[in-house]
């Protein structure tokens, strides 16, 4: 079968490529291709490039925060544009791994929530999200991200570890951080200070402070500026973009494999925290939004919003996220149990069986 993925982003955000390799996992037995071109050394998945999705037997539309939409009471082209793409086959289309975030309200959720009712199967990844859209009507699953299912090779755990010592970072704490805009609105210079003064901290307590650029894909998608703010504060904090090995691997698995190796994990970005626990890691998960706040509530995993975060109050409890490890097994299931559901909802399979890669 041919399956065409639709609401795509970028290859350059490490969160939504790891999800686009998820799911060309999960569709192993399928060719699989995206509007997206990478351009990365060598290509993260198996997706292929296509101009035109129309002749695809069935649609994926990934899952992210994809139906953002910054103006209360009116659309963004975005938003539309994301909308129309729901709408091409809607009876061979399946949502997975959606969250529905905080900026679709009002007359953009309930004519979100009206096209969502047309599709072959909804699944969305948070607890918030679920509860929105089925009391709007909308007969949905709830499941989990899908790059729950990644698993980084030796070989890029092995590289991790030679990066990390590379930068004199054997003892690593690695901080995802991001900037905050209308979309989800947190004060970022507060921001840069509470993680300017957690570094401090951490190289007082002898870790490396390891700040990683995992989003780079315009100048309002790119970790690189909060990085190099967090740093002026803070000097003896290092940054590590993970672009700058995408010809030894890719972005998401290289990330994953830090993860693995580090010693201290304190995830802004969702997918920090998302590929550590699938790792088997725990990290202290920093949120800004309900999907990470699902980490939280739904998992256990220890945590705060980034609005309520004070060094001096959370730091033991970093410490000890380090100790506790995490098994991602039911997840997993469900994750497949879910898809393979869509997947049958769409009749893009008869008897495919997506359990045999657990």
């Amino acid at each position: 079968m041919n399956i065409g993925l639709i609401n795509t982003y970028s290859y350059d955000n490490t969160g939504d490529a790891a999800i686009y390799t998820a799911l060309s996992k999960l569709l192993t037995n399928h060719s699989v291709y995206s509007t997206l071109k990478d351009n990365a050394d060598k290509p993260i998945s198996r997706i292929q490039y296509r101009e035109d999705l129309s002749n695809c037997d069935s649609y994926i539309s990934v899952g992210g925060d994809i139906f953002n939409n910054t103006r209360p009471w009116l659309f963004t082209r975005n938003f539309l544009y994301n909308l129309k793409q729901l709408k091409n086959a809607t009876n061979k289309t399946f949502l997975f791994g959606q969250s529905i975030p905080a900026s679709c309200s009002g007359i953009a959720l309930h004519y979100l929530s009206y096209h969502l009712k047309q599709l072959a199967k909804v699944v969305v990844r948070d607890q918030q999200s679920y509860n929105i859209l089925t009391n709007l009507g909308v007969n949905c699953s709830l499941s989990y991200d899908v790059a729950f299912i990644l698993k980084p090779s030796q070989k890029a755990i092995k590289t991790a570890a030679e990066i990390l010592t590379a930068h004199n970072a054997p003892r690593s704490a690695v901080i995802s951080v991001r900037e905050f805009n209308a979309l989800y609105p947190t004060d970022n210079s507060l921001f840069i200070r509470n993680i300017a003064l957690l570094c401090k901290q951490l190289k007082y307590l002898n870790y490396q402070p390891v700040l990683l650029i995992q989003s780079s894909v315009s100048e309002h998608d790119n970790d690189r500026h909060i990085a190099n703010a967090i740093k002026q504060l803070c000097p003896e904090a290092k940054i590590l973009n993970i672009f700058e090995y995408s010809a030894l691997l890719p972005n998401w698995e290289l990330l994953q494999a830090l993860l693995i190796v580090s010693r201290l994990i304190i995830a802004v970005r969702y997918h920090t925290a998302v590929l550590a626990l699938a790792a088997g890691r725990t990290p202290f998960n920093l949120f800004y939004s309900n999907k990470g706040a699902d980490l939280s509530s739904r998992l256990g995993v220890m945590g705060c919003h980034v609005d309520q975060f004070n060094t001096n109050k959370f730091l033991p409890q970093i410490e000890q996220s380090a100790n506790l490890v995490f098994d991602p097994k039911e997840i997993i299931k469900s994750i497949y149990f879910n898809f393979k559901e869509g997947m049958d909802s769409c009749h893009a399979t008869q008897n495919g069986d997506y359990y045999e890669h657990i």
